[in-house]
């Protein structure tokens, strides 16, 4: 954690827990860059067709559980649904229209 034991040792659990935090999400923010690479060169790869594709996401379990749950299936929503949902998450208004 780029600390010294004397440094290490005066942390309060507080503190600790917000190093371990950040170095738990900088373990797992190299884990997903290298995983984009990984997943890039597995589904690029000829092979078996029937095969799944890989998610840069497979290579970190504690994210992909939580962007599974914040997802929402745009193949079950209605194309006006689809356009309000993609503009809420790029940021833009939505005029509804009349």
């Amino acid at each position: 954690m780029h600390l010294s034991e004397k440094a290490t040792g005066s942390l309060n659990l507080k503190e600790y827990d917000a190093l371990w935090s950040r170095k738990n999400f900088g373990d797992n923010f190299g884990r997903f860059n290298y995983g984009i690479i990984a997943a890039a060169v597995y589904n690029a790869a000829p092979g078996d067709p029937a095969r799944t594709p890989m998610s840069p996401l497979d290579f970190v379990p504690e994210w992909r559980d939580k962007v599974a749950s914040q997802q929402h299936d745009m193949t079950k929503m209605t194309p006006e649904q689809q356009r309000d949902y993609l503009f809420t998450v790029f940021g833009k208004r939505v005029l509804k229209r009349k």
